[in-house]
C-alpha cells in the first residue's frame, strides 16, 4: 500500500526523516520482522482476500489477470490541486475530481489512450467510474499529440504533420536515417485548439500545465514519450526548445519527438542493449526527464544529439528560403552602408584616403535591377550628428531596394551609441 500526499503542506501525514528530502511518497506492507520497521509486500493471499472484501472488491481469478489500483477514503476537494500557472484561464476540470482524472489521463498517455494504432502493443482503454474515455472526448491539443505520435512512430506521409527522421551515428547497429527516432510537430491556430468563441476553450499551455515565458508571444511545446505511450515530460525551455523561437500570439508550436525504441545499441551493457534501454535508465527517478549515461566509463550524449538535431529540423522547416536571401541580402547591404559611414580601420593614426586632397571616387552599392546607393558628401556638425547626402537611383516602380537602404540607415542610427544620421 502506498500513500502519495503534498509534502509541501504544512501537516504532512508522512513523517519527515532527518536527512532525507520529502517526496510525498510512503510504502506499507508488512513488516520484515518486530524489531525492524522496514516493510515488504503483503503476499499472504488470506489477508489480501480479508483486504478486498473489506472494500468490496472482487480479486482476479481463473484465467483474470491484472494490476489493480486501489484508491479509497478519500477528500474528493482536498485531493484537487488548484494550478496557479496560468490563473487567468478556466481550467473546469481542476473543480471536479472525475474530469481532473480524465483531462490527467490525456495530458499524460495522449499516445496510447484509446488509440488502436498504437506501436507497441495494446492500447490504453481508459475508463473513469465505469465511462469509457473516447477520443472524442479529447481536448484538442491531445488529440493532435496523438495524431503526431502515430505519425512519427509509423513514418507515415502526412499531409497535417511535418515528421523529420532522427539519426544518430556511431553509437547503433545501423545507420538507417531513423535509427533514433522522429520528431513531428505543427504550428496550430487558436481556432484550431479551439480556442475561439464560441468555445473558449484553454491553451495548450493551461492544457499541460506549463507556463508560457513571453507575453505577447507563444513558447514552443515540445513533448517526448518512450514506448510505454506515457509523455515523460512537456518542456518550454531549456535545451529542447533552445533556438527554436516565440510564435505570434495567435498560433502555437507543438511537437512530440518518438524514439525508435528497437534500436540495439553497438556496445550494449546487461540492461541497456537498445535505445528504449537506454532512455529508461537515463530517466531520474521522478521520470520527468532524461539524462544522458556513462557506460563502461564511456560517456554518452545520445540524448544531447536527439535533442539538437530535433530542435535543428524543426527550425529549418519553418524557415522561408525566400527570407532567409533577404535577410543575408539585407546583412550585406548593411554592412555595406556601414562600412561608407563609419571611420576606416586605424583612424586617428594616420589620414585616411577620405581626407586627402581631391577625395577619392565616392563609394557606390549596385543592385541587382538597375539600383543603385551612392554617398556624395558627409560631415560632422557642431552638434556632434552627421549629416549624410547620397544619391539614390531606382528602377521605375521599385521601392523595395530604397526600403532596404533606409532600414539600414535605420539601425546604425540605434546601433551607433548616438550616431545620429540627418537625411
Amino acid at each position: 500500500m502506498t500513500l502519495v500526499e503534498n509534502e509541501k503542506m504544512p501537516d504532512p501525514i508522512i513523517p519527515r526523516s532527518a536527512g532525507k528530502v520529502p517526496s510525498g511518497i510512503a510504502w506499507w506492507g508488512q513488516r520484515i520482522s518486530s524489531d525492524q520497521f522496514d516493510t515488504i509486500p503483503i503476499t499472504d493471499q488470506v489477508l489480501i482476500r480479508d483486504i478486498l472484501q473489506s472494500l468490496s472488491i472482487e480479486p482476479f481469478e481463473g484465467d483474470r489477470l491484472g494490476t489493480k489500483i486501489i484508491i479509497p477514503f478519500i477528500d474528493e476537494q482536498q485531493l484537487l490541486i488548484k494550478h496557479e500557472i496560468n490563473p487567468d484561464e478556466n481550467k473546469p476540470w481542476e473543480s471536479n475530481v472525475v474530469d481532473y482524472i480524465r483531462v490527467g489521463m490525456q495530458r499524460w498517455y495522449a499516445p496510447r489512450l484509446a488509440n488502436k494504432k498504437y506501436h507497441y502493443g495494446k492500447y490504453l482503454d481508459g475508463h473513469v467510474n465505469g465511462e469509457r474515455l473516447e477520443k472524442d472526448d479529447f481536448l484538442p491539443v491531445f488529440l493532435e499529440l496523438q495524431l503526431m505520435y502515430n505519425a512519427a512512430a509509423l513514418g507515415v506521409n502526412s499531409n497535417r504533420y511535418f515528421v523529420n527522421d532522427i539519426q544518430i551515428r556511431n553509437y547503433f547497429e545501423h545507420n538507417k536515417v531513423n535509427n533514433a527516432g522522429r520528431v513531428a510537430y505543427r504550428k496550430f491556430t487558436m481556432k484550431e485548439l479551439d480556442m475561439l468563441a464560441p468555445l473558449n476553450g484553454p491553451s495548450p499551455f493551461t492544457c499541460v500545465n506549463k507556463k508560457n515565458l513571453y507575453v505577447e508571444q507563444n513558447a514552443p511545446i515540445m513533448a517526448y514519450a518512450r514506448r510505454p505511450g506515457m509523455i515523460v515530460n512537456y518542456e518550454t525551455d531549456g535545451e529542447w526548445c533552445n533556438g527554436l523561437g516565440a510564435t505570434e500570439e495567435n498560433e502555437y508550436l507543438v511537437a512530440i519527438f518518438v524514439p525508435n525504441s528497437n534500436t540495439k545499441l553497438l556496445n550494449p551493457e546487461n540492461d541497456v542493449v537498445d535505445l528504449e534501454g537506454y532512455l529508461r535508465k537515463s530517466e531520474m527517478a521522478d521520470h520527468t526527464t532524461w539524462t544522458d549515461l556513462i557506460i563502461k566509463s564511456k560517456p554518452f550524449d545520445i540524448v544531447e544529439k536527439i535533442r539538437a538535431q530535433a530542435r535543428r529540423k524543426i527550425k529549418a522547416s519553418f524557415e522561408n528560403k525566400k527570407e532567409v536571401k533577404e535577410k543575408q541580402s539585407l546583412n550585406k547591404l548593411a554592412r555595406n552602408v556601414g562600412k561608407m559611414l563609419l571611420p576606416p580601420t586605424g583612424f586617428g593614426r594616420r589620414a585616411s584616403s577620405r581626407n586627402r586632397a581631391g577625395g577619392p571616387k565616392p563609394p557606390t552599392i549596385r543592385g541587382n535591377r538597375g539600383n543603385s546607393f551612392t554617398i556624395v558628401s558627409q560631415k560632422y556638425l557642431e552638434t556632434g550628428t552627421l549629416e549624410v547626402h547620397f544619391q539614390l537611383k531606382l528602377a521605375k516602380k521599385c521601392c523595395c531596394f530604397y526600403n532596404r537602404v533606409i532600414y539600414c540607415f535605420r539601425r546604425w542610427e540605434n546601433l551607433s551609441n548616438g550616431l545620429g544620421i540627418s537625411r
